[in-house]
């Protein structure tokens, strides 16, 4: 009887946490730079290590889809069956198995806030990332304010997500 009941609560468990997780609302994330070259760009992220995706900035209608769990203030994604989430370590914005503290929220306007900033953002080239993608693409780097931008070709910017369903994107900060 025992095994039965532990059976019944792991499954049901299991349900229950499905259920939560595929429910979470699916956001894109664009950048708003207004007059700069990046702005409206999608954020999107590129494998650069064992179970690390870096976030890159592409001139594309379409951007990475994530997931938002707004109680765990979590975006992540489902990579080759692993929970990847969204994080900032060494100043770079990343999807990795490796949880950070760091809690994303968003403004009612849809601005994405890190640990209650939007500040901090910036579209990088040339900061000798791993697979030297920044060569070619900017990457999103989170600068501090008592710290200097990665490389000298970076541009300020705030990200914001747009709710979506599927493929189809709304208009900036819609949703929220």
């Amino acid at each position: 009887m025992k095994i039965f009941n532990i059976f019944f609560f792991v499954a049901f468990a299991t349900i229950g946490f499905l259920g939560r997780v595929y429910s979470d609302p699916l956001v894109e994330l664009t950048a708003f730079a207004p007059g700069a070259q990046i702005d409206n760009y999608k954020l999107s992220s590129i494998h650069e290590g064992a179970g690390i995706n870096y976030f890159f900035l592409y001139n594309s209608s379409n951007g990475q889809v994530l997931n938002y769990n707004e109680t765990g203030q979590q975006l992540w994604a489902n990579l080759s069956s692993y929970i990847y989430t969204v994080g900032v370590i060494y100043n770079v914005l990343y999807l990795s198995v490796v949880s950070t503290a760091d809690k994303i929220t968003f403004a009612s306007n849809g601005t994405l806030l890190l640990n209650g900033t939007s500040d901090g953002f910036y579209g990088c080239k040339n900061v000798n990332d791993p697979y030297n993608y920044s060569s070619q693409s900017y990457e999103v780097t989170h600068i501090s304010q008592d710290e200097k931008p990665l490389s000298t070709d970076c541009i300020p910017f705030t990200i914001v997500g747009n709710l979506t369903t599927s493929n189809v994107t709304s208009s900036h900060g819609s949703g929220w």
